[in-house]
């Protein structure tokens, strides 16, 4: 056992030195490292280079992410990091707005894109005009596509730069939960 509290060489070599040596201003007596004990928790938390007394990991609550980048996280994958988001930081007002935002864009693109397949689907049974049809609704698709990878760049943006931005129809029913 040494002096910081570790049990073994491997806790003060994660650290990036040994223990009593200072690194950033900081001791690393086995806890902080420029500002960050080696827990994962910050050492304005833990009270500099003392034990944390709080509870780490999921039962602490939270990721301790900022609000924007938690919503700007929220629209990735919508609609799955959106319910992710959601339940882990959902006691934030802004990041449970851009959250429920995230879940109802994601519904609308993944059903927006299963409208056209199954349109384009239909079309191209149907004997010649069909193939018509089907050609007249590909570029359709393109655009409808770059439609969506627009917007959805876009409320990344916004929730990054800490905008309450909401969209026509989604936004004030992401506003009113």
């Amino acid at each position: 056992m040494t002096a910081g509290g570790s049990t073994d060489a491997g806790d003060s070599a994660e650290a990036g030195s040994t223990d009593g040596e200072s690194v950033g201003g900081q001791s690393t007596g086995g806890q902080s490292v420029a500002g960050q004990s080696t827990d994962g928790q910050s050492a304005r938390r833990s009270g500099g280079t003392q034990p944390s007394s709080e509870m780490t990991g999921p039962a602490a609550g939270g990721t301790d992410l900022e609000p924007n980048v938690a919503a700007a996280i929220a629209y990735l994958f919508a609609p799955l990091t959106g319910i992710v988001v959601l339940l882990v930081e959902g006691d934030d007002d802004f990041v449970r707005f851009h959250s429920l935002q995230s879940i109802g864009f994601g519904a609308v693109a993944i059903a927006t894109w299963v409208a056209i397949g199954v349109v384009m689907g239909v079309l191209t049974v149907i004997p010649v005009v069909g193939d018509i049809f089907a050609f007249l609704v590909l570029p359709l698709n393109a655009v409808v596509g770059l439609g969506m990878f627009a917007v959805w760049l876009l409320l990344i943006l916004k929730a990054y730069q800490g905008e309450r931005y909401g969209l026509p129809v989604l936004g004030p029913i992401a506003a009113s939960n």
